[in-house]
C-alpha cells in the first residue's frame, strides 16, 4: 500500500471516528436537553402544586370565614326577628290591665305565687287598678297592697323580711319564657 493510500484511509478512518465521537456527543447534548426539560418540567409541576394548594388553603379560609359570616348574618338576622316579636308583645302588655280575661285570673296566680313564700307576712307591689282588684279577692287578704303606677302589669311579691322577692309581672314572664318562645317562632316562620 501507497503512502497515498495509507494517508486516504487513515483520514477516513479519522473522519469515521470523529463522525462517530460527533454522534455520540449529540447524543450525550439530547440526552442532557432531554434530562434538562423534564427537570424543568418537575419544578414548574411542583411550583403549580406549591401555588395551587396555596391558592386552595387560602380558598377554604375565605369559604370558611364566609360561612361564619353568614352564620353570624342568620342568627343576628334571628334575634332581631324574635326581639321584635317579642318587642311587640311586650308593647301590648299594658293593655291587659283592661282585659277581663286576664283580670279574672290574676287573683288565684296571685294566689298561686303566694305559696312560694311559706306564710311568710308579704307585701304585694303593683298598678292601682290591679290593687283594687286584689283587694276584694280572697287568698290575697294576708298580703299589704301597695300601688305603684309605674309598676308592670302584674304583681311583684315581696317577703317584708326581704328573703323572697317573685316578680310575677307579664313582662318579667314574657322575658322568662324567650328560651322557649324564641325557637317556636322561628321554627313558625321557617316552615
Amino acid at each position: 500500500m501507497g503512502l497515498a493510500q495509507l494517508v486516504a484511509r487513515l483520514e477516513h478512518e479519522a473522519d469515521a471516528r470523529i463522525a462517530s465521537i460527533e454522534e455520540r456527543a449529540r447524543a450525550e447534548l439530547e440526552g442532557i436537553a432531554q434530562q434538562r426539560e423534564r427537570a424543568s418540567s418537575a419544578a414548574r409541576e411542583q411550583d403549580l402544586a406549591v401555588r395551587r394548594a396555596a391558592r386552595r388553603t387560602r380558598l377554604e379560609g375565605e369559604l370558611a370565614q364566609a360561612r361564619s359570616q353568614a352564620r353570624d348574618a342568620t342568627l343576628s338576622a334571628r334575634r332581631a326577628f324574635v326581639d321584635r316579636v317579642l318587642g311587640r308583645a311586650a308593647t301590648m302588655l299594658d293593655g291587659a290591665e283592661r282585659d277581663e280575661t286576664y283580670l279574672s285570673a290574676l287573683a288565684g296566680q296571685t294566689a298561686e305565687v303566694m305559696r312560694f313564700v311559706d306564710d311568710r307576712p308579704v307585701s304585694v307591689r303593683c298598678r292601682p287598678a290591679l290593687a283594687t282588684r286584689l283587694s276584694r279577692a280572697p287568698g290575697t287578704l294576708a298580703a299589704a297592697l301597695e300601688p305603684d303606677p309605674q309598676c308592670p302589669v302584674g304583681v311583684i311579691l315581696t317577703a317584708r323580711d326581704g328573703s323572697v322577692q317573685i316578680d310575677d309581672t307579664l313582662s318579667a314572664r314574657l322575658q322568662r319564657l324567650r328560651g322557649q318562645l324564641g325557637p317556636e317562632l322561628l321554627a313558625e316562620v321557617e316552615r
